[in-house]
């Protein structure tokens, strides 16, 4: 039904008849909204797009920010750049990505253990006694 309805409008006719750089830009808009939502938003607002975002480009928002933190830090930045990643953990996490790894302790609202790697070459195992100090 909307096939017939566009080819009997004259306008939609004319339209597909006319220049081809006017037909190009019917495709300008969905690839520029892909391009702006997919590539340009996550670099410039990762914390807002990391919710919106698929699992890849998470991905990638995680291996950009956690090397931005330090032990020592306050773990709720972290929280607050990464929203809803460490809801359900008390912050001690061990991951392997695609191509990142990374281990993260907490104590008390401190980062106490951190480590990351490219090539996922690092000791994985999260340890209950650096969790047993108390706090101060």
């Amino acid at each position: 039904m909307t096939y017939i309805l566009l080819i009997k409008n004259k306008k939609t006719v004319h339209f597909l008849n006319d220049n081809i750089w006017k037909r190009l830009t019917v495709l300008v808009y969905p690839i520029g909204f892909l391009f702006i939502f997919l590539w340009l938003f996550p670099k410039i607002f990762p914390s807002v797009a990391f919710r919106f975002m698929p699992d890849e480009i998470q991905y990638k928002i995680i291996e950009r920010t956690i090397p931005k933190f330090k032990v020592g830090d306050d773990f709720e930045p972290l929280r607050e750049a990464l929203p809803g990643y460490f809801d359900n953990s008390n912050g001690n996490r061990a991951a392997t990505l695609s191509d990142f790894a990374y281990v993260i302790q907490v104590n008390c609202g401190k980062i106490i253990r951190l480590q990351y790697s490219k090539d996922r070459e690092i000791e994985m195992t999260i340890y209950g006694r650096l969790n047993e100090k108390p706090c101060p």
